[in-house]
């Protein structure tokens, strides 16, 4: 060993002195490189492939040797030896590093390992259906996380034909619940029909193998398809006993999924309180389980739940810690989800600016990735709009919304709405009612509570234009005692002020005073200066015409403080023109 030693040092040092090789790195170990990498091919291929071959044999089993203690270092350089050695044990090690890797959340080294792996695990005689289970699978996982869910797929099916093939029923149960996840999730392959087709067969499947954890990653998913097909409460049922036979199992993982998405059913169903549980729940399970892309998807759901409920700075926080988490394992879906809820917050507080700057990122991930939430985030930028005094703006980005709603239907009951209002604003009625009419389709879809209550806007908004105010007092009164019910503070500024502006339109002077002052009271403990100023500006008018001079004055003072932290916080040029033209006109 000695000399062959001996002999290796001088063949490196002619090597060297010849400027062939460079030395790379001296520490931990003696590392060299070839100085150009034509030389290092030419060098490769004069070798015979029989020799090739145990020269790769013999590395790598060297490093074996001599790094048995941190052989985790080594796992791709070991599967690329033994791949090159044509050795079995190339298996072992790619499947070592692809799970390395995507405990890292290296999702790309997982992809390329695992990749590898399955190559030779579907040649080799003596891969058994468990290992080629967990190739399969892990590959799809990694592909859904690179939202190529058209490969996932296609993964999942080539899965279940290898199960078919191989009779085993367990492994193509399996590879059916993956098909059937990877069908439903919206994406730019979302299926919603043939998920359920799937849904269905695998339930029964794991019902006749008795597989009661299959059955609750299934009942799970049929959760998800009521979510995303807007009928959020029909799939209740299922997710409650998914998380009661996840919890019966200790399938910790399975529990965490499906108490998350019963956290946005209950939110979709006006169970609030219910909602902020099951997602703290949801919280400690992700935290325990160190899955930082759930965690991340938790903390932007539950972004939504603090906005609802007017706690904006813990709405703030929540949604930038969602985003840091996808940034740090570059998740382009979860820094979209991260952006979804906030402008709501901006929008409300008068910070416009911030508004307008997260709505439009979240626009292009969204557009990139082919994410849902693009729409609503379409919709936000129509309100800031709307708030600034550019309806025509508004209804052209509000169309847009609409038009990409199109794509995810469940969306449509918030972008359709939207649109109608939009309308509204703009005196355009007749439009309105026809939009109105259209929008009760999709009317009840519990995708999301903001969606419902939108519609219950409108409905209000649409009475009051078209002279009905027996129907329109009715209509706000049953949305105010609604929102005060199910605990949504959010809105409650924005109704007292609809309320206020159908009582000032029957005569009822006093009441609307009573109905601005309640609104401006909730939207000041609450940090909101939009629509506060504008809902001050009537205030003013109408205590002015009841002579109460000083408290006009002071509501007048009030207004300006408001405008100028808004003004100070808009300086975006799609929206500071036209707010500093509705402004001089709202003021005079």
């Amino acid at each position: 060993v000695a000399e062959a030693a001996e002999q290796l040092d001088q063949q490196v040092l002619v090597l060297q002195r010849a400027e062939l090789i460079l030395e790379a790195a001296r520490q931990p170990e003696m590392e060299y490189v070839f100085r150009h990498s034509m030389t290092q091919e030419a060098a490769y291929n004069t070798i015979l492939l029989r020799r090739r071959r145990e020269f790769h044999r013999r590395v790598g089993e060297a490093i074996e040797t001599l790094f048995g203690e941190r052989l985790e270092e080594f796992y791709p350089v070991l599967a690329h030896h033994f791949h090159r050695a044509g050795d079995p044990r190339a298996l072992h090690y790619f499947t070592l590093a692809g799970d390395t890797a995507f405990g890292l959340y290296a999702i790309a080294e997982a992809l390329t390992h695992y990749s590898h792996a399955l190559e030779l695990a579907s040649t080799a005689n003596d891969s058994r259906p468990a290992q080629l289970q967990h190739l399969y699978l892990r590959r799809g996982r990694c592909l859904e996380l690179r939202n190529d869910y058209r490969a996932a797929q296609a993964t999942y099916q080539a899965m279940q034909d290898v199960a078919l093939s191989l009779g085993d029923q367990a492994m193509a149960l399996a590879a059916l619940l993956a098909r059937a996840t990877a069908t439903i999730v919206p994406s730019l392959a979302q299926d919603t029909v043939a998920g359920a087709h799937l849904l269905d067969e695998a339930i029964q499947l794991a019902r006749t193998l008795g597989d009661e954890a299959t059955e609750a990653h299934a009942l799970w998913n049929t959760l998800l398809l009521n979510l995303y097909t807007g009928t959020a409460a029909q799939g209740i049922p299922a997710g409650e006993r998914a998380v009661a036979l996840a919890r019966k199992l200790g399938l910790r993982e399975l529990q965490a999924h499906a108490a998350q998405d019963m956290g946005l059913v209950y939110m979709g169903s006006g169970r609030l309180a219910e909602a902020r549980q099951t997602l703290a729940d949801a919280e400690g399970l992700w935290r325990d389980l160190g899955n930082l892309p759930m965690l991340a998807e938790n903390r932007a759901n539950t972004t939504l739940d603090r906005v609802l409920t007017a706690k904006f700075d813990e709405a703030i926080d929540l949604a930038h810690e969602s985003l840091q988490i996808s940034e740090q394992i570059d998740n382009r879906w979860g820094q979209v989800n991260s952006r979804v809820f906030v402008p709501m917050v901006y929008l409300v507080t008068g910070d416009f600016d911030a508004a307008w700057r997260i709505s439009s990122q979240g626009l292009a991930l969204g557009d990139a990735v082919g994410h849902p939430a693009y729409a609503l985030c379409r919709v936000w930028q129509s309100q800031l709009l709307a708030a600034v005094g550019d309806n025509q703006g508004a209804l052209a980005v509000a169309q847009v919304a609409d038009e990409k709603a199109l794509h995810f239907l469940p969306f449509r009951s918030m972008t359709i709405a939207n649109l109608a209002r939009n309308l509204l604003d703009m005196g355009r009625l007749d439009e309105a009612v026809t939009v109105g009419n259209e929008s009760a389709r999709y009317r009840g879809s519990q995708t999301l509570i903001v969606f419902e209550i939108t519609n219950a806007f409108l409905q209000s908004e649409l009475a009051m234009a078209q002279g009905d105010f027996v129907q329109a007092t009715a209509n706000v009164d049953a949305l105010l005692a609604w929102l005060a019910r199910i605990g949504v503070s959010y809105y409650l500024p924005e109704a007292y002020w609809l309320r206020s502006r159908v009582l000032r339109a029957m005569g009822e002077e006093l009441e609307a005073i009573s109905a601005l002052t309640a609104g401006i009271e909730i939207a000041d403990s609450a940090g909101a200066r939009h629509p506060t100023w504008l809902m001050l500006v009537e205030l003013a008018d109408l205590q002015a015409a009841q002579g109460r001079r000083d408290d006009a004055q002071q509501s007048r003072r009030r207004t300006n403080e408001l405008i100028q932290f808004i003004l100070d916080h808009t300086t975006e040029p799609a929206l500071r023109p036209s707010l500093l033209r509705k402004m001089a006109a709202v003021q005079h």
